[in-house]
């Protein structure tokens, strides 16, 4: 087992992010073939942490919510995690997994979360031995941000006249978010007609 450290440098309350990636193998020397049954796994903190869930990689490199989800942890009694029940055969071929973390909408900002593998003991591997023996214990760590917040400002560019039966632009709008990409759904505004204006 190897890990690496995905994580962003960052993450908004109410988000999800693959914090750690895990590839699982047997030596090219190991005979036959190992079981992965069990995963615990330790938070460093929990600011607001929702879930813990497990994915394995479905051929797309990088986690996407495609991927198969194997097991989802929503408690953790002393900052832990615990993947039960899993029939994960490892050979010689790597496979890929993912730990992606969840943040409820009032995870505390500031603070920072991580998640590790401490040692051999949690991972629990039937099959052979050689495969615990070669665990590389990882560890990943992201800032709780702010959630995403969509700003505006407005400035006014209508004309000072305006002809009988044309158009004339007023309001020019610019908005921004501060993260990801936000999809605009409705804008309302009031209207100051006078003298046969209309509306369009």
């Amino acid at each position: 087992l190897t890990s690496k450290d995905v994580s962003p440098a960052g993450i908004g309350q109410g988000y999800g992010a693959a914090l750690l990636q895990l590839t699982l193998k047997l030596r090219s020397t190991d005979v036959g073939i190992a079981t992965v049954t069990t995963l615990k796994v330790s938070l460093t903190s929990n600011p607001g942490v929702s879930s813990l869930k497990l994915y394995k990689e479905s051929g797309i490199n990088g986690w996407q919510l495609t991927d198969t989800e194997l097991g989802t942890a929503t408690t953790f009694g002393s900052n832990m995690a615990t993947f039960t029940s899993l029939v994960e055969t490892i050979t010689t071929t790597a496979k890929t997994y993912y730990l992606v973390l969840s943040l409820s909408g009032s995870a505390t900002v500031g603070q920072t979360v991580g998640v590790t593998l401490k040692d051999n003991s949690f991972v629990t591997v039937s099959g052979s031995s050689d495969t615990v023996a070669a665990l590389a214990l990882g560890s990943s760590a992201i800032m709780v941000t702010l959630s995403d917040q969509v700003s505006g400002t407005f400035q006014s560019v209508a004309p000072l006249t305006l002809n009988q039966g044309s158009l004339g632009a007023f309001l020019q709008l610019t908005s921004f978010t501060n993260a990801n990409t936000a999809t605009l759904t409705a804008l309302r505004f009031s209207l100051a007609l006078s003298g046969g204006a209309t509306s369009q």
